[in-house]
């Protein structure tokens, strides 16, 4: 699965965070539960367009930060029990898929942030991508 690449200027996402390796299919569980924390953001959401945003990349464990969510206006408070992660403009790769292609998408974001991304000499333990590819 290869990655559309696509500029973007700044947002913001809002839903539900995850910190880990995904040992236990936890980022499909996050879709999976997702209805009831989407309502909330009801008349906050951009579109009906839903991301995964996926950084901070620990490169020797494996352990990273997930938020599945919506994008929303800037403009609106984040309801409590939900995270936001802002994502500055830039280029990301973007890989689209649906809920029964989530894993195949993730697995191939995973591998693409690790091939494509390279430890900063001044903290060998992060990725280099963005927080927010």
């Amino acid at each position: 699965m290869e990655p559309k690449i696509e500029s973007r200027q700044a947002f913001s996402v809002v839903g539900k965070m995850y910190h880990g390796k995904n040992e236990n299919q936890e980022v499909a569980r996050l879709w999976g539960e997702a209805g009831p924390w989407m309502e909330q953001l009801e008349g906050m959401a951009v579109s009906d367009v839903a991301y995964g945003v996926m950084g901070n990349i620990d490169m020797d464990t494996g352990v990273f930060d997930y938020l599945a969510g919506l994008e929303v206006r800037e403009d609106v408070a984040t309801p409590e029990g939900l995270d936001r992660w802002p994502v500055p403009a830039g280029t990301y790769g973007v890989f689209p898929c649906t809920l029964p292609t989530l894993m195949q998408a993730f697995q191939a974001a995973y591998e693409t942030c690790l091939l494509y991304t390279s430890p900063s000499p001044r903290d060998r333990t992060r990725s280099r991508m963005p927080s927010s590819a």
